[in-house]
């Protein structure tokens, strides 16, 4: 999918997190980050699961993503990224901004769970992210592997 963390418009270094390279790392200083996705206006919605440990990551079944109905927000680009584990964060056209033909931005400064929303900067912990591509129709629940990364943002 080709997801890029940065801070103050400087990429951000990832590494893998296991031996079969299907999980990323990537450690962050405390201030707001944005990801970068590869993806044009045509592709699917963009979805991301946000979790303060790793058992979001068991929401795989062998290698295929489970999905439930997301957190759709607002219709425009909120920079609150919440952790929830049953529902995701939903990205569309309107919620991401576009910084070429092919890449488009998602920008996080606060951290939202529950009726609580803190400043990243309070914000202590990692951060477990699955990023996906949102099926059309959203009659679909299982997300092939292709289609779905694992991020762990450390602070």
């Amino acid at each position: 999918m080709g997801v890029e963390p940065f801070q103050d418009d400087e990429p951000i270094e990832m590494r893998s997190s296991d031996d079969a390279w299907c999980k990323f790392e990537a450690s962050l200083d405390n201030g707001s980050f944005e990801l970068r996705i590869t993806r044009s206006a045509d592709d699917p919605m963009i979805g991301i699961f946000a979790w303060h440990d790793e058992s979001i990551f068991g929401r795989v079944a062998g290698e295929d993503l489970i999905v439930e109905p997301g957190i759709t927000g607002a219709r425009f680009a909120v920079p609150i990224l919440y952790l929830d584990k049953e529902g995701f964060n939903v990205y569309d056209n309107e919620r991401l901004k576009y910084l070429g033909d092919d890449k488009c931005s998602i920008f996080v400064s606060t951290i939202g769970s529950g009726e609580l929303e803190l400043p990243l900067p309070r914000f202590a912990g990692p951060i477990y992210l699955i990023v996906f591509q949102v099926p059309e129709g959203w009659g679909e629940r299982i997300i092939p592997k292709r289609r779905y990364e694992f991020l762990t943002l450390r602070r």
